[in-house]
């Protein structure tokens, strides 16, 4: 009942609205064209003030817009790297028969220790480490990394076997 009340008093004041616009349009047509009033150029322009300021709100709300838009895409491009590592992960699982065999590694279940290091030197002048190694440790995960990361240097200095003063042919790796 509200609703039709409602709906009714706007439907008349649309027809309210349509009957004022059409006699304001049939006075202004049946003027003579010069009895026509002349609209001044700059009576139709805004003042710059009124641009102004909504040219401020529309930038305003496109830049909130672009802040929210960029977490939806941070927020989308972190989803889809979680997923990507999920289904990786979740592929070398399924796969670890497969992939410890291709790789020749022992099974899981197996005792035997590999552990290999090589040693790459490219022609720019840099190397790298390769390690390869399975073994099975009950420690926390920190500790296994300060062991990694000691045993690491250790190889890289070589137990400081050599003096900083020894120089080395660069072409041949060699020491002088």
């Amino acid at each position: 009942m509200k609703n039709r009340s409602k709906h009714s008093r706007l439907m008349q004041r649309v027809h309210d609205l349509e009957k004022l616009l059409r006699l304001a349009t049939m006075s202004t047509t049946k003027l003579p064209p010069r009895k026509r009033p002349l609209s001044n150029q700059r009576d139709l322009l805004l003042p710059w003030k009124v641009v102004a300021d909504v040219m401020k709100q529309e930038l305003e709300a496109s830049e909130a817009c672009q802040v929210i838009l960029r977490d939806r895409i941070d927020m989308s491009v972190a989803v889809i790297r979680d997923m990507q590592r999920f289904a990786s992960l979740h592929h070398m699982y399924l796969n670890k028969d497969a992939v410890f065999q291709h790789f020749a590694f022992p099974p899981l279940s197996s005792p035997e220790r590999v552990q290999e290091y090589d040693l790459v030197f490219t022609e720019s002048d840099c190397y790298y480490l390769l390690q390869r190694s399975h073994l099975t440790f009950d420690v926390p995960m920190e500790a296994l990394r300060r062991m990694n990361h000691q045993h690491l240097c250790s190889l890289l200095l070589l137990a400081d076997s050599t003096s900083n003063d020894e120089k080395v042919v660069p072409s041949r790796n060699l020491y002088k």
